[in-house]
């Protein structure tokens, strides 16, 4: 049981200064212990932690409180006892008090010393004064520790965007949104994606959306609207090919768009964003383009790496399928029409590197189609009415039998 869990009863307060009306702090134990603890409290004056307590100062420690308070327990969570002295006298109050709370129990000490500062800590913490001068606190330090983040220009550079990502890491753990802190950095990723979205590598834009994601700076759907934008560019602008490989391995995406682009672009259509990027007359353009220029090359590799944004793992939409199968069903056709003359004329190596080129474009073909296989480079056995053993002879390039 960690110390935050066990009951911890009051069994005395400490006197911080020697004169006789004070405000002190409580002193608590636990059972079958004899380590003393004090709380530590937040800006509403709850209890947050109990701290070991060592007299190192050899601080006087009144154990001589009112009885309705002795032996009190008190877990994490509860207003924090607050003992004070009057009139040399002994009284505790509950942190959870208002401030006119004093005047009641005291009405005929009404400008005494120890219970105006009482009463204005009371008021401080129940109308939040405490509060914002914690924020205020807490952001000056964090400023502080990151005035290349705070004071400068967002730039491009991967020191920065790395320092920005530590700034907010530690801003975290410290304050939740929407502290100011939070708005400053939140701007500061926006006007970073702003500047350069239309220009940089996956690389730098996953970790800036990602680390305003995972700190609840950005919402999902705001950060589902940046990143749509963002590979959509790509697309349009026939620079996908450059973040193809690092998209497939990116988590950012996969959380974001379980059912790729398409699926998003149904939903939302096209999403306003605070950069200006690329959109094609329709959502495929970019892609039938693509297979266009595919076809011509006898190369449908590029086609199934864009079918993963479009479709992550699910399976193509009837329109694409319109495109493809015709050009699968050619594929495999030719394929056969070629394995034929290959096993019955004999084979030179030219022939088998033709095979090996058709029997991928089936492969890039039909991983644009189907979810399940795209990008896995599987070969199993029966795929395409293909013997498994031919195919792995003939992607190793050895001499093989067929069967």
């Amino acid at each position: 049981m960690t110390e935050e869990q066990k009951v911890h009863r009051l069994i005395g307060a400490i006197k911080l200064t020697p004169a006789a009306d004070c405000i002190g702090l409580p002193v608590m134990k636990t059972a079958r212990s004899n380590a003393v603890y004090v709380p530590e409290m937040d800006v509403e004056l709850a209890i947050t932690d109990f701290l070991t307590f060592v007299n190192e100062g050899q601080y006087h420690i009144e154990f001589n409180i009112p009885r309705e308070e002795a032996l009190r327990s008190y877990k994490v969570g509860d207003p924090a006892p607050i003992p004070y002295w009057v009139e040399g006298a002994c009284h505790v109050i509950g942190g959870d008090s208002e401030a006119s709370d004093i005047s009641i129990k005291h009405p005929a000490h009404n400008h005494h010393d120890v219970l105006l500062t009482l009463r204005g800590a009371l008021n401080d913490a129940r109308t939040g004064v405490f509060k914002r001068e914690q924020q205020e606190w807490v952001a000056r330090d964090i400023a502080n520790q990151f005035t290349d983040v705070f004071f400068e220009e967002p730039v491009y550079s991967l020191y920065w965007i790395n320092r920005f990502a530590q700034a907010i890491e530690h801003a975290a753990r410290f304050i939740k949104p929407p502290h100011l802190v939070y708005q400053k950095l939140r701007a500061l990723g926006l006007e970073w994606i702003r500047k350069f979205a239309t220009k940089t590598d996956l690389r730098r834009f996953n970790r800036v959306i990602s680390c305003l994601v995972a700190n609840r700076a950005l919402s999902i759907k705001r950060a589902q609207g940046l990143y749509f934008a963002f590979l959509m560019h790509k697309l349009e602008s026939r620079s996908y090919k450059k973040i193809e490989a690092d998209l497939v391995r990116s988590n950012e995406f996969a959380a974001l768009f379980p059912y790729g682009l398409y699926i998003f672009y149904r939903e939302n259509n096209w999403p306003e964003v605070n950069f200006a990027y690329e959109k094609p007359y329709h959502i495929f353009d970019p892609f039938y383009k693509a297979l266009q220029k595919a076809e011509a090359d006898n190369n449908f590799e590029h086609v199934e790496w864009m079918s993963y944004a479009y479709f992550f793992k699910s399976d193509a939409p009837r329109e694409i399928a319109d495109a493809v199968v015709p050009l699968l069903e050619n594929s495999k056709d030719e394929y056969v029409n070629e394995k034929r003359w290959f096993l019955n004329e004999g084979y030179q190596a030219d022939d088998r590197v033709h095979l090996l080129k058709l029997y991928k474009n089936m492969m890039h073909l039909d991983g644009v189609l189907r979810g399940n296989v795209r990008l896995s480079g599987d070969f199993s056995n029966r795929r395409f009415d293909v013997d498994h053993r031919f195919v792995v002879d003939l992607f190793g390039g050895g001499d093989w039998i067929p069967l």
